[in-house]
Protein backbone atom coordinates (compact mmCIF):
# COMPACT_ATOMS: atom_id res chain seq x y z
CA UNK A 1 0.00 0.00 0.00
CA UNK A 2 1.44 3.53 -1.44
CA UNK A 3 1.53 6.70 0.76
CA UNK A 4 0.56 9.54 -1.56
CA UNK A 5 3.67 11.83 -2.15
CA UNK A 6 6.14 9.28 -0.11
CA UNK A 7 8.74 7.73 -2.33
CA UNK A 8 11.47 4.96 -1.27
CA UNK A 9 14.95 6.07 -2.05
CA UNK A 10 16.88 3.41 -0.23
CA UNK A 11 16.30 0.41 1.90
CA UNK A 12 18.25 -1.62 4.61
CA UNK A 13 17.81 -4.87 7.09
CA UNK A 14 19.19 -6.74 9.46
CA UNK A 15 18.44 -9.98 8.93
CA UNK A 16 20.56 -11.93 11.54
CA UNK A 17 18.58 -15.42 12.54
CA UNK A 18 15.37 -13.29 12.23
CA UNK A 19 14.48 -9.72 10.64
CA UNK A 20 15.82 -8.17 13.24
CA UNK A 21 16.45 -4.06 12.61
CA UNK A 22 15.30 -2.68 9.10
CA UNK A 23 14.15 0.88 7.58
CA UNK A 24 13.81 2.84 4.46
CA UNK A 25 15.05 6.48 3.48
CA UNK A 26 11.97 8.52 1.69
CA UNK A 27 11.46 11.43 0.28
CA UNK A 28 8.15 13.82 0.15
CA UNK A 29 6.20 15.51 -1.91
CA UNK A 30 8.12 18.72 -1.03
CA UNK A 31 11.35 16.84 -1.57
CA UNK A 32 12.27 16.61 1.88
CA UNK A 33 14.05 13.26 2.62
CA UNK A 34 13.07 11.46 6.09
CA UNK A 35 14.84 7.84 7.68
CA UNK A 36 12.52 5.34 9.37
CA UNK A 37 13.63 2.93 11.08
CA UNK A 38 12.24 0.11 12.77
CA UNK A 39 13.87 -2.15 15.55
CA UNK A 40 12.65 -5.57 16.66
CA UNK A 41 9.85 -4.42 18.99
CA UNK A 42 8.64 -1.57 17.72
CA UNK A 43 5.19 -1.61 18.01
CA UNK A 44 4.47 -0.56 14.73
CA UNK A 45 6.01 -4.20 13.32
CA UNK A 46 2.19 -5.38 14.34
CA UNK A 47 0.07 -3.31 12.18
CA UNK A 48 -1.38 -3.99 8.89
CA UNK A 49 -2.51 -2.16 5.93
CA UNK A 50 -4.64 0.63 6.93
CA UNK A 51 -3.26 0.81 10.63
CA UNK A 52 0.20 1.08 9.17
CA UNK A 53 -0.15 2.92 6.39
CA UNK A 54 -2.07 5.93 8.65
CA UNK A 55 0.85 5.53 11.54
CA UNK A 56 3.63 5.59 8.97
CA UNK A 57 2.06 8.70 7.46
CA UNK A 58 1.70 10.42 10.80
CA UNK A 59 5.76 9.56 11.72
CA UNK A 60 6.66 11.22 8.21
CA UNK A 61 4.66 13.97 9.01
CA UNK A 62 5.83 14.77 12.42
CA UNK A 63 9.82 14.20 11.21
CA UNK A 64 9.51 16.84 8.23
CA UNK A 65 8.17 18.93 10.74
CA UNK A 66 10.53 18.76 13.33
CA UNK A 67 13.30 19.22 10.94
Amino acid sequence: MAIPGIRITNSWLNPDITLEEFGFDVVTQSSQPVHISFGERDPLRKLSRTQLTTALAAEIQQKTRTK
